[in-house]
């Protein structure tokens, strides 16, 4: 952690946080920056994925997840959690945040990856932005230029992370060229609002066209074979994007 004293003031309200990691030393240091980013009144820790399910609950604001966490097998298991916890945030704690890690969490339903190499404050921040319903990514993939390997650029990496879930979820099917009448079904939404979420999707990617969004989804490796069949559960859990 870095030297720097955090500065709590304004620390936010949290009934319930867990964290869940292999190693109590490492729960310990992500409890010590929880408590200094908000005032919560209870904390669980878990050493095994297959421990999350009970302890989430309706007042879990919460939940810090180590990306090595035992039996996390893979992220569809944290996608079905998500389904049934909707309003829980989240959060991955990752050593190296690579681009298709980072964007694969993202489509399963996470709200953050934060980088165990970051400060004290830099982390508070991270965390109480995710606890304000942003979606938070590691400063490294906004540099202004294309990662290693990858022919995507910052900007269009912050544009797909402005992505709702849902806006995900639809560009994912389009991707694999599915008609509206096909994601519709997928979905179990009408027709009308899956042209409401690509109209949504297109704009906030800034493309016109499926072909562009794409090329766009591909240059990030977020064509994910075999990782959509539980969708059609999470129908009404998403809102309609705004113009």
């Amino acid at each position: 952690m870095g030297a720097k004293e955090p500065d709590v003031k304004g620390s936010r309200h949290a009934r319930h946080i867990i964290v869940a990691g292999a190693h109590p030393l490492e729960r310990l240091g992500f409890r010590a920056v929880l408590r200094a980013a908000f005032q919560c009144e209870r904390f669980d820790d878990a050493s095994h994925f297959s421990e999350l399910p009970t302890l989430l609950g309706r007042d879990t604001h919460l939940a810090l997840l180590d990306e090595k966490l035992p039996g996390l097998a893979s992220l569809e298991e944290l996608r079905q959690l998500r389904l049934v916890h909707a309003t829980v945030k989240f959060v991955f704690m990752s050593t190296t945040c690579t681009p298709d890690e980072v964007f694969t969490g993202l489509l399963a339903g996470a709200n953050g990856f934060i980088s165990k190499t970051l400060s004290e404050a830099e982390m508070i921040e991270a965390l109480r932005l995710v606890s304000m319903g942003h979606i938070y990514v590691p400063t490294c993939l906004f540099n202004g230029k294309a990662l290693p390997g990858d022919k995507a650029t910052a900007q269009d990496w912050d544009r797909i992370a402005q992505l709702s879930r849902r806006q995900r979820q639809v560009l994912q099917l389009v991707c694999e060229g599915g008609t509206n009448r096909d994601i519709a079904r997928k979905l179990e939404i009408s027709e009308a609002t899956v042209k409401v979420h690509i109209g949504a999707a297109f704009r906030v990617i800034g493309v016109t066209s499926r072909i562009q969004a794409a090329e766009v989804f591909r240059h990030h490796r977020l064509a994910l074979d075999g990782e959509m069949s539980s969708l059609t559960s999470v129908a009404s859990q998403d809102s309609v994007p705004q113009n």
